[in-house]
């Protein structure tokens, strides 16, 4: 009996939905809507919201001409394409100059023009590289170990006294360089994922305390072989927390096979030499190098670490440095990579629009909800009090079942023939 009375209510609703819809027309064909200009069509009337080769602007909440956006990039002496605009970063034809950060005709492999001009400053930087590489000797590798990896402030003071870095110092600083690092490099760290070099950096002049920095490969085709070795570097920047931290790029070169030895000429983005370096790699065998993309980051050896990245207009924090990349009350703006302030949302408000799912959620403030389909943020309406039941009481009709249980009020008792609550 349940079953022929379940399959009749069934039978009697898709009866009556074949009904609605050949006496409704429907709303989507009717409406006039998901054409140019037009508003964009409701969820229960059409997907998608607007006809074919055009676009639903929610600010204007009208259907639009879906235009690409002319990007001004990959184009003769244009600036090259980001990863996220397009693939290539050139037009056909054109390749990427690196150093000066824009497409050219021509062809090669990609670095082939900042090799060229590093081999120049190889050459040209021939004996402050050689005296580099005698002051090599001066630094003990396993002390230089220990004093990095504890963060040691007193031995690194201590070097800045010595006087191999006060002498190499002085070279530097006479030939335009404001820092000295001297650090550990190699070995595993010469694969992608891995440091480079991390070590101490001094001021050139003596005028600041020391820093520990940490250079970490972004895209790495440094020599693959040979164990950890003192790397010393001498850099344009300086070597305070707050002013360095930054992406570079530059070349290696291997002296040869068994030399155990090599150098980096090192540029920032806008083409200008940021500094050169020379390592003491143990066992380094074959001649190799190569185009790379690096960044460091500047610590405070003295009182909490200290990232300089983070902070208000600050570049973001890489993810090996910490999560967040920004502190708390910012955003990282992309692709710029920088950490801005966050301004004040025109949404989630009474009678403002909702806010997206990638701006914040809930969507409306608390107390509001999200009107559909007007994508408005509306207050939540009062409940009205329930009406007073004329019932239950003394001389009252019983209250019905949906109203309320028991029928009559307490001490008092339903009369079924005079239909009462009485005594």
């Amino acid at each position: 009996m349940i079953t022929k009375n379940l399959f009749s209510v069934v039978m009697l609703t898709l009866l009556m939905l074949f009904s609605f819809e050949i006496l409704i027309p429907k709303t989507a064909e009717a409406a006039n809507c998901g054409g140019n200009n037009q508003r964009p069509c409701n969820i229960w009337e059409r997907i998608p919201s607007c006809n074919k080769g055009l676009y639903e602007d929610f600010r204007a909440k009208k259907c639009r001409v879906n235009k690409k956006k002319k990007l001004n990039c990959g184009a003769l002496n244009q600036r090259p394409c980001n990863v996220w605009e397009r693939i290539p970063s050139c037009n056909k034809g054109l390749v990427e100059n690196l150093l000066a950060h824009r497409c050219v005709q021509g062809s090669g492999s990609v670095g082939s023009d900042i090799k060229r001009n590093a081999e120049a400053v190889l050459r040209d930087s021939a004996t402050i590289l050689s005296t580099m590489g005698g002051y090599l000797a001066c630094f003990d590798k396993r002390l230089l170990e220990q004093a990095i990896s504890k963060k040691d402030a007193a031995y690194a003071k201590k070097l800045q006294n010595s006087h191999c870095v006060k002498r190499m110092g002085g070279i530097a600083y006479s030939q335009g360089y404001n820092t000295l690092t001297v650090g550990i490099s190699g070995g595993g760290s010469f694969i992608i994922g891995g440091f480079l070099d991390t070590g101490f950096a001094f001021d050139t002049k003596g005028r600041r305390n020391p820093t520990l920095y940490q250079t970490k490969a972004i895209n790495v085709g440094i020599q693959a072989g040979g164990g950890a070795g003192v790397n010393i570097g001498l850099y344009k920047g300086s070597n305070a927390v707050d002013a360095r931290g930054s992406d570079t790029q530059g070349f290696s070169f291997e002296a040869g096979a068994g030399a155990g030895g090599g150098t980096g000429i090192w540029y920032d983005y806008n083409g200008k030499l940021d500094g050169i370096s020379v390592s003491a790699i143990v066992g380094a065998s074959g001649k190799a190098g190569s185009y790379n993309r690096v960044t460091t980051s500047y610590y405070n050896l003295s009182g909490p670490t200290y990232i300089n990245c983070g902070a208000k207009d600050q570049r973001a924090c890489k993810v090996w440095e910490r999560v967040p990349s920004c502190n708390k009350g910012l955003y990282e703006q992309l692709p710029q990579g920088i950490c801005r302030a966050k301004t004040a949302l025109r949404c989630g408000g009474l009678n403002q629009r909702a806010c997206k799912v990638w701006e914040r959620v809930p969507s409306c403030n608390r107390g509001l909800y999200e009107k559909f389909p007007t994508g408005m943020c509306r207050a939540k309406a009062k409940p009205k009090p329930k009406p007073r039941l004329q019932c239950g009481a003394r001389n009252q009709r019983p209250c019905k079942l949906w109203e309320r249980v028991p029928s009559c009020n307490h001490g008092l008792k339903e009369h079924i023939f005079k239909g009462r609550c009485l005594k």
